[in-house]
């Protein structure tokens, strides 16, 4: 069962020829609907892109999470102040909101990934999909594959959706 914002498992997609890509179902049926954010007539949902901070990939989420991202900065900033320490919102913001895309999926799921996130993510062909809690990753397989520092059940999982998808089970 889908709990809205909440993201698990792993998966596969290819990026099609017009350079879509489908949110598999495990992790559409958790996007929240969200009152903002408009769904177009089809039936799509919002989705919100970015680069991970730590990672080579991107990670994607509700709209929800958004404001959950803001309330993160303002208790920083109240720990950093609380220290005695400074604290740059300015920078806090650029970093967490700086390069989210907001786009919205068909009523398939697809969406086109913005070409420069593609280009940040080293998306190819293939994209893994990893449930993180709040937001999954979208990983290229080979990059993630090559990681020295990766989890290795996840190395495990992706290894096995490369190599079996599109196969019939």
């Amino acid at each position: 069962m889908a709990v809205p914002g909440l993201f698990s498992g792993p998966a596969i997609s290819a990026i099609d020829d017009k350079g879509r890509l489908a949110v598999p179902a495990n992790l559409r049926n958790s996007i929240p609907a969200d009152a903002d954010s408009p769904s177009d007539a089809k039936g799509g949902r919002t989705l919100c892109i970015t680069r991970h901070e730590r990672s080579d990939c991107l990670i994607a989420f509700g709209p929800d999470r958004l404001r959950k991202m803001q309330d993160a900065i303002e208790r920083e900033e109240q720990v950093a102040l609380a220290r005695g320490e400074d604290y740059d919102r300015d920078a806090a913001n650029r970093r967490k909101f700086g390069l989210v895309e907001t786009v919205t999926l068909d009523g398939s799921g697809r969406f086109i990934v913005p070409p420069f996130l593609k280009d940040v993510g080293k998306l190819d062909r293939q994209v893994f999909f990893h449930g993180a809690g709040e937001y999954f990753e979208l990983w290229d397989p080979e990059v993630l594959l090559a990681r020295d520092d990766s989890y290795e059940p996840l190395k495990q999982a992706c290894r096995f959706y490369r190599d079996n998808a599109g196969k019939k089970k």
